[in-house]
C-alpha cells in the first residue's frame, strides 16, 4: 500500500470520529470539552502517522569527495539520485528537513570503477542503497535506485603559472594619485587541469571589487574568479596600492616638428610652451621634459603654409596626470627652404 492510501485511510477514520462527535456534543456547554479532543484526537492521529510505514519518492543530492588531486572530472557527474524509500513518517521527516546530501568518495569509485565501450568510467548504484539507508535511518528499506549507473570521466591534471590580473575600481579621496604599481602576491599562481583547457588560459582574473573614498595606501584579498574543471595553487592573492598626495608641476617644454620633407622649414610661434600637470609628491623632481612631447605633425598642416594648429601632446611617464599646455594653439608658418 502507497504512502498516500495509507494516510488517506487514516485521515478518513479521523474525520469519521470527528463528525460522531460534532452530533454528540451541545453548543455551548460542550463547546470547550469538544476543542479539547479536538486537540487531543489530532495530537494521537500525527503521532499514529508518523509511526506508520509509507513508501515515497527521494531527490538524493549527490557530493563527490576525495578526489584525488592528480585528477579532475573532464565531464561532471550526475549531481542527484532518485529513491524510492519505504520508511516510518519519523524518518522521512526528519530527512527531508536535514537534506543531508549523499557522499560519495572518489577514490573507491575510481578503484571498483569499470569502463564502458564509449570510454567512460561508470560505477552501479545498487551499492549506495545502503549508505542512504543509514542516513535516512536503520529502519529505512530501499526498494529501488534511479539511475543505476553513475558515469564519470576523469582527465590526468596538467600545470602551467599564469599572472594574476586584479579587476579592481579604486576612487580616491581628492588629492590623492596613484604612486606607484600596484603590487599582488602571489603575482603568479600555478593552475590545474586537463591539457585542452589549460592552453587557452593565459592569466586568471580576481572577482570584480569596488572600493571607494580611499584614503590611504589600499590594502585588501582579492579572490580569485573561478574556472570550471581548473584547480589554482591558491584561491585568493592580496593587493596593495600605494596611493600619495600629488601636486602641481610645470615644466617648459620646446615645441617640434615631425614628418616633414626635407625641402620645408617649419617654425612655431611660441617656439616654447608651457605644460602644467599633476604628479605624486615621491616623483616631483623625476619628472623631467623628457616626459612630455609637443609636437606638430606634417599631416596637420599639409598644404596651408601658415596659421594655427592645436599640438600633439605625447605623455611619455605614465606617473603623468592631467596634462594641460598653454598656449592651447601654436601660429606657425612653413617656407621653402633655399
Amino acid at each position: 500500500m502507497s504512502d498516500n492510501t495509507k494516510m488517506s485511510g487514516s485521515l478518513g477514520a479521523f474525520f469519521i470520529n470527528l463528525r460522531r462527535k460534532l452530533r454528540e456534543i451541545k453548543i455551548g456547554r460542550d463547546l470547550p470539552v469538544f476543542f479539547v479532543f479536538l486537540i487531543i484526537s489530532t495530537g494521537f492521529w500525527v503521532l499514529k502517522s508518523m509511526n506508520e510505514e509509507y513508501e515515497t519518492n527521494l531527490e538524493i543530492s549527490v557530493d563527490y569527495i576525495n578526489l584525488p588531486k592528480e585528477y579532475v572530472f573532464s565531464a561532471s557527474p550526475i549531481s542527484s539520485l532518485q529513491v524510492t524509500v519505504k520508511a516510518t513518517g519519523n524518518a522521512l521527516v526528519r530527512y527531508r528537513s536535514t537534506g543531508q546530501a549523499l557522499a560519495l568518495d572518489m577514490e573507491d569509485m575510481i578503484r571498483t570503477a569499470r569502463r564502458s565501450n564509449d570510454g567512460r568510467l561508470y560505477v552501479l548504484t545498487d551499492g549506495v542503497g545502503r549508505k542512504i539507508q543509514r542516513q535516512i535511518g536503520s529502519d529505512a528499506f530501499i526498494s529501488a535506485v534511479f539511475p543505476d549507473t553513475i558515469y564519470f570521466s576523469l582527465s590526468g591534471l596538467a600545470r602551467k603559472k599564469v599572472p594574476v590580473i586584479a579587476d579592481v575600481e579604486v576612487q580616491m579621496a581628492s588629492q590623492l594619485i596613484q604612486a606607484s604599481d600596484q603590487i599582488l602576491i602571489p603575482s603568479e599562481v600555478e593552475i590545474y587541469g586537463p591539457n585542452y583547457i589549460l592552453d587557452s588560459i593565459h592569466s586568471v582574473q580576481t572577482e570584480k571589487k569596488s572600493f571607494k573614498n580611499i584614503t590611504d595606501t589600499l590594502h585588501s584579498v582579492l579572490t580569485l574568479k573561478n574556472i570550471e574543471n581548473v584547480e589554482f595553487s591558491t584561491k585568493s592573492v592580496e593587493i596593495t596600492i600605494p596611493l600619495e598626495t600629488f601636486t602641481e608641476k610645470v615644466l617648459s617644454i620646446p615645441v617640434i616638428s615631425s614628418g616633414f620633407p626635407d625641402s620645408l622649414r617649419f617654425r612655431s610661434f611660441p617656439g616654447v610652451v608651457s605644460v602644467s600637470f599633476f604628479v605624486g609628491l615621491s616623483r616631483f623632481n623625476q619628472i623631467v621634459n623628457s616626459a612630455i612631447t609637443v609636437e606638430i605633425p606634417y599631416a596637420s598642416v599639409r598644404g596651408i603654409s601658415n596659421g594655427s594648429v592645436i599640438p600633439n601632446v605625447v605623455v611619455n611617464d605614465k606617473w603623468v596626470r592631467n596634462v594641460r599646455v598653454n598656449p592651447e594653439r601654436i601660429d606657425y608658418i612653413i617656407e621653402l627652404k633655399k
